[in-house]
């Protein structure tokens, strides 16, 4: 196996397990040496995955292939890659659909409460839910919760005022 059939193949792999990554690679000849241009540089730099997978691969290549160089870079300018032999794209997130089951009103609302029987978007009946006003139209349902009582009444604030003069004592 040729030294760019080895690369090859390892950049391969390489982007089967990073896929999030642009991959480049270029023999130059005259140089002697190997080189691949990996985007984005933020990953180049810091995934943790990717930098431990290229530093094993710097080394077996090294060990297979002594007389010949091997250099990773990303968004270099002094070097770039002009004929490529390999480019392996990044996964467009774009591509991927997601998909959503909306789920019933009863495992919305009333997961929680309890009810006697919940069918569909049906409510045939409740147990202390005074405080729920539930009207049906047409097959449709509307549930109107009154707004919560406030919280901050005269009474709480006299005793808030009388906690807080003893606090100052």
């Amino acid at each position: 196996m040729t030294s760019i059939d080895y690369l090859i193949k390892k950049l391969k792999e390489l982007h089967a397990n990073c896929e999030f990554l642009d991959i480049k690679y270029e023999y130059k000849k005259y140089l002697n040496t190997h080189i691949i241009d990996v985007r984005p540089k933020e990953f180049f730099e810091t995934d943790t995955f990717y930098v431990a997978s290229q530093l094993s691969l710097e080394d077996e290549f090294e060990e297979l292939f002594p007389t010949e160089e091997i250099i990773f870079i990303s968004d270099n300018e002094l070097i770039e890659i002009e004929k490529p032999i390999l480019i392996l794209k990044a996964i467009d997130i774009r591509e991927f659909e997601v998909a959503f089951n909306t789920p019933f009103l009863d495992e919305i609302f009333f997961e929680d409460m309890n009810t006697t029987q919940i069918v569909g978007a049906k409510c045939y009946s409740f147990e202390s839910l005074d405080f729920i006003d539930i009207e049906e139209i047409e097959n449709e349902i509307e549930i109107k919760i009154p707004p919560p009582k406030p919280w901050w009444s005269k009474k709480n604030k006299k005793s808030s005022k009388h906690k807080l003069e003893l606090f100052f004592v």
